[in-house]
């Protein structure tokens, strides 16, 4: 017997970088924000590249596994609360109290606001054919 799905979404991630050897289930697990935009409206596209920069650096000094940005596709609506997420792979959550963790935090406060914060174990996964 199978349980009812409760809650489901779609997302659709926008940009992303991983180390090369990455695979989810080498990291276990997966630290995810959901932000919304400070100013409705905003243009948060030019943002991703400086976004994904610092999570670049992070992969670079092994601090992260992998890092991406996703759009809500589905459900979406202001009561929504969120509509964009910050994936971090990590290999264990002493890595949120990292300097390089703290001050990318801060860059991304600038523009968007965390709306909630939740942690993943991953137990399966599957990857997209190429």
């Amino acid at each position: 017997m199978t349980a009812p799905v409760v809650k489901m979404e779609i997302w659709e991630i926008s940009d992303g970088t991983y180390a090369p050897d990455f695979a989810p289930n080498g990291s276990q697990l997966m630290v995810v924000e959901r932000i919304k935009r400070r100013s409705q409206g905003s243009d948060y596209e030019s943002l991703i590249p400086v976004l994904k920069r610092s999570g670049e650096e992070r992969v670079r000094k092994n601090t992260l596994l992998g890092w991406d940005f996703s759009t809500l596709i589905v459900p979406n609506g202001t009561e929504k609360g969120y509509e964009f997420s910050i994936a971090q792979f990590v290999s264990n959550l002493s890595v949120l109290a990292d300097p390089t963790t703290k001050q990318a935090r801060s860059q991304l406060a600038q523009n968007f606001d965390v709306v909630r914060q939740e942690v993943y174990r991953f137990q399966e996964y599957t990857t997209k054919a190429k």
